[in-house]
């Protein structure tokens, strides 16, 4: 009876992290592969958390959405930034005049821009290959020797977490897309002069967005694996906010 109830409390935990944890969050993943990823993590955890009494039936309801709320804010947290690079390449498709071309995302099924679609799937097979999921679920294991399941005091304070985090994962994004922004404001800018000098030329249109496209890809073609190691950096740096969010929580 006790090993279950621990297993009930543990299941919750991952669950909430599951649900909104990079990947397995995004619309695309069926839901029952989310719900068979928890259950196995569930059976793999359970058995090493520490055991909990055997709590009345409020106080069980009370511990299970308190440890779902635990387990959104550490899922959540590495979520937030891993969408770092999504908000850059938004920006960098915007600059470079590849969002009006709008295409059908499997991950998020929604219609989105080229650039950003394109760069979820390398940013999700970067954190694979990485084995960064593997590196997550380890602190989501830890989190339950740091604080045992159901006896979390005000999961809600764990939430605050995620001011600071949001912070810096826009700051991450707009310096990603730095480079980007940079060049198109310098080409934005000559074209501007151009079009002072000679009003009749119709530079702008005639070969502005061409020349905008042409050195947004070249810059990104080039610039391409930095981008993606620096996001790699950024969502890595999500793992010991995991156990920050855990220890929030007590």
């Amino acid at each position: 009876m006790v090993f279950l109830i621990t297993a009930f409390l543990v299941a919750a935990r991952v669950a909430g992290a599951i649900m909104v944890m990079p990947i397995f969050a995004t619309l695309g993943v069926p839901r029952m592969y989310r719900l068979a990823a928890a259950l196995c993590l569930t059976v793999i955890i359970a058995p090493t958390a520490p055991s909990v009494g055997a709590p009345t039936l409020s106080v069980l309801v009370l511990g299970m959405a308190g440890e779902v709320l635990i387990g959104v804010v550490m899922g959540g947290t590495v979520g937030v930034l891993f969408g770092a690079l999504t908000l850059a390449s938004d920006l960098m498709g915007m600059q470079i005049g590849l969002r009006i071309a709008a295409v059908f995302d499997p991950l998020g099924v929604e219609q989105t821009g080229l650039l950003a679609s394109f760069a979820r799937w390398l940013a999700t097979l970067v954190f694979l290959g990485a084995d960064l999921h593997l590196y997550v679920i380890q602190a989501i294991g830890d989190s339950f020797q740091l604080v045992p399941p159901g006896t979390a005091a005000d999961p809600l304070a764990a939430g605050a977490l995620w001011v600071p985090t949001l912070g810096w994962a826009i700051s991450c994004g707009l310096r990603l897309a730095g480079p980007i922004m940079v060049l198109m404001f310098l080409i934005q800018a000559f074209l501007g002069v151009l079009v002072r000098l000679a009003p009749a030329m119709n530079v702008f249109f005639a070969v502005g967005l061409v020349v905008n496209v042409l050195a947004g890809l070249a810059l990104l073609h080039e610039a391409l694996p930095t981008l993606l190691m620096e996001h790699l950096d950024i969502t890595r740096r999500a793992i010991p906010l995991i156990l920050r969010a855990a220890e929030l929580s007590q």
